[in-house]
């Protein structure tokens, strides 16, 4: 392990100037020392990574569900489902209903005129 090796492992290994040794162990800390900064940035980079896939899962996720409403709204348009057009329906419905009521009236009128005129003409008979 290289955070283990010191003067002594180094002199142990045959390294005997004291120069060399202390080139190899600043050599040796440096590489330590780079190696736990790319660890540590390779960590940051995948919880960075992360959060980016959520907030993106998060994003498609309300696009879906905009997506389902809008499906929705427009089936319900397709199909005349909506409330402006029940609104409409029930309106038509009820202009017919008014002018069926004021034909049925007019005629109601027009035999009750008829009934008079002909109740009319047969009291002048009688009276003849």
């Amino acid at each position: 392990n290289a955070e283990t090796v010191d003067d002594d492992s180094l002199i142990s290994f045959g390294i005997e100037s004291s120069e060399d040794r202390q080139f190899i162990l600043n050599l040796l800390r440096s590489l330590i020392t780079q190696y736990k900064e790319s660890i540590e940035a390779a960590s940051t980079i995948e919880e960075k990574t992360e959060q980016e896939r959520k907030e993106l899962s998060a994003d498609i996720d309300r696009i879906l569900e905009k997506q389902n409403i809008f499906e929705q709204q427009l089936s319900a348009i397709l199909s005349g489902n909506t409330e402006r057009q029940k609104k409409l329906r029930a309106e038509r419905m009820q202009q017919r209903k008014e002018r069926e009521e004021r034909r049925v009236e007019k005629r109601r009128e027009r035999l009750l005129r008829k009934a008079r005129l002909q109740l009319d003409e047969l009291q002048s008979r009688i009276k003849k």
